[in-house]
């Protein structure tokens, strides 16, 4: 892709993942936070496997844009179950460790993506990694207890 298509499909993804944070908003309050999570990861998954695998770029684009409705409820719903998780009189100290825990860990997704890329030659085999925390980061979910703290 050119320049002008990058810019063009940043600025689409940006959009399919405010649509998707509206969208899921409801289920966040329905359902829950976890829930909502676990499902946005469910779809990152498949949606971006399914954007490891097609060859055409039109198609890329097109799954690529799906995967972004998956990501707005991601980001959204996990700084509601952050606040659903901690005490009421601690929710500032849980946006405070939230932020620190994102800062502190981000540079493992791209050390991952560059070590695999580098590794065997393939941006695919990069983009793998990120799969892979997705599915972590899923599992470990599971073992949340999301129930609102009182105290």
């Amino acid at each position: 892709m050119g320049f002008d298509e990058i810019l063009l499909f940043a600025i689409g993804l940006n959009v399919t993942a405010g649509l998707g944070a509206a969208g899921f908003a409801g289920m966040d309050d329905l359902k829950g936070s976890k829930e909502t999570v676990i499902m946005s990861l469910a779809g990152l998954l498949l949606s971006g496997l399914a954007v490891l695998i097609v060859q055409d770029k039109i198609l890329f684009i097109g799954l690529a844009l799906v995967m972004g409705l998956f990501i707005g409820p991601v980001q959204s719903a996990s700084r509601t179950m952050a606040a659903r998780l901690s005490a009421p009189d601690q929710v500032g100290q849980t946006y405070g460790l939230y932020s620190l825990t994102g800062r502190v860990v981000s540079f493992f997704g791209p050390a991952a993506y560059a070590a695999a890329t580098h590794i065997f030659d393939s941006q695919r085999a990069g983009m793998t990694t990120i799969l892979l925390f997705w599915l972590v980061g899923m599992v470990i979910l599971w073992t949340v207890d999301e129930r609102e703290k009182d105290t």
